[in-house]
């Protein structure tokens, strides 16, 4: 924003993972700030600042100890489709995303804060899919609500989103629905 005067326009790709980002159009200020909507999906090559945090040791460890375990209330497969992979990225910004198989062959999700340490791993059953979680941040929990709310208010593609970019944080809101919405704070 600091290298674009007033009334000039950004071009940018908004999230990382594969088949799940969007292009946003964005209008500079002269206060600094910019705002716009999301005009399209997309999906480019992530550049190398975007690439994932490995998983350490200490997290493959914590995995083993899970603070809650439940049946989920949505199959995790749909975090294959662009918009519920788009809003898994909203509501819990910074996780990645590992899909893998068991030695029995059924499917398994996982889910990784590694910044806030969080945990989120659905196996498959023959009841559903059964969540684990742990950490300060119920990853899978905060996916669930998301994805379950932008069903409610209709299921809108992503040129509904409005995004402002501030000195502090990026904030999200859907046009259709404002309590479909998300901020996400820039440290300083």
């Amino acid at each position: 924003m600091r290298q674009t005067r007033p009334g000039g326009i950004i071009l940018a790709t908004v999230g990382t993972w594969a088949y799940g980002t969007g292009l946003a159009k964005l209008t500079a200020t002269a206060e600094g700030t910019a705002r716009g909507r999301l005009i399209q999906r997309t999906s480019f090559m992530p550049a190398r600042a975007q690439a994932d945090t490995l998983i350490d040791e200490d997290m493959a460890f914590r995995m083993a100890y899970a603070d809650t375990e439940r049946t989920a209330r949505l199959d995790p497969g749909m975090l294959g489709q662009w918009m519920p992979a788009f809003l898994a990225q909203l509501a819990a910004p910074g996780t990645q995303l590992i899909r893998s198989t068991s030695a029995d062959g059924e499917p398994e999700v996982y889910l990784f804060d590694i910044e806030r340490e969080s945990f989120a791993s659905l196996t498959s059953t023959a009841s559903g899919w059964k969540v684990r979680q742990g950490g300060p941040v119920a990853v899978w929990d905060v996916i669930e609500d998301a994805v379950i709310r932008w069903r409610e208010a209709g299921s809108v593609d992503i040129d509904d989103v409005v995004l402002e970019v501030t000195s502090t944080g990026h904030t999200y809101e859907f046009s259709s629905d404002p309590s479909l919405r998300w901020v996400h704070r820039v440290a300083p």
